[in-house]
């Protein structure tokens, strides 16, 4: 499965009207397109009690689910010739493609579908000493030890595919995602207090690699399609 993503960031508090402009034309438009299986939009979770996340999320970020490079390609091509993604000033935006990859929770022999609205997404980025080696690492340890967290939905990871750009907007420069997903804010905040958290942390220092730049923000979801 390939997905893209699109993130739009602003100084600007007052975005509701581009995040209604995405609701309910953007995004429908882009489903009717026959290529995408589902589509996404992520709005920050603005809570100060989180163990950890950080300042300036994006106040927009969509994504696009297409079984095969391909067709993300062929969709973003009608979405240049639309012009669909071009925003009013004051806002910029990246955006990159990935393989995405389910993990089933601990116990459960397959992923379950993804439900539960509360998404916390965290990123890692350039520069890094050895990317191939952290990220090698990273998708055989952490996300088996993030399936045991209490309460939660679902764990994905997301790896970065080269691929060409229609929209010619700069990259996010991701080299992975991970995406743990809950019923509620509560969850997630009880599964970040967990021993758990403690079992992810350790695992991250024993990553041979240390990593680069890392972002952790708690969204909430829609989903289309």
């Amino acid at each position: 499965m390939a997905s893209y993503f699109l993130e739009i960031y602003t100084q600007n508090q007052n975005y509701i009207t581009l995040t209604e402009e995405f609701r309910n034309n953007i995004v429908p438009n882009i489903i009717d397109n026959k290529s995408v299986l589902s589509a996404h939009l992520y709005t920050p979770y603005h809570d100060q009690e989180l163990v950890q996340t950080d300042q300036n999320p994006p106040c927009i970020t969509l994504q696009f689910d297409c079984k095969t490079l391909a067709k993300i390609e062929k969709t973003l091509q009608v979405i240049s010739d639309k012009k669909w993604f071009v925003l009013p000033a004051g806002y910029s935006v990246t955006h990159q493609v990935f393989e995405k990859i389910e993990y089933p929770l601990f116990g459960e022999p397959a992923p379950q579908e993804r439900y539960a609205k509360i998404s916390y997404a965290v990123r890692y980025s350039h520069p890094i000493s050895d990317e191939k080696k952290f990220v090698e690492f990273y998708l055989t340890h952490h996300p088996q030890i993030l399936a045991n967290m209490p309460a939660i939905r679902n764990v994905l990871c997301y790896v970065p595919l080269d691929w060409d750009d229609p929209l010619g907007l700069p990259s996010s420069n991701y080299i992975v995602g991970n995406e743990v997903v809950f019923d509620s804010l509560k969850n997630l905040m009880a599964a970040q207090a967990s021993d758990v958290r403690d079992r992810a942390r350790d695992d991250m220092i024993a990553n041979p690699v240390r990593p680069g730049p890392v972002t952790h923000f708690a969204l909430q979801r829609e989903d289309f399609g």
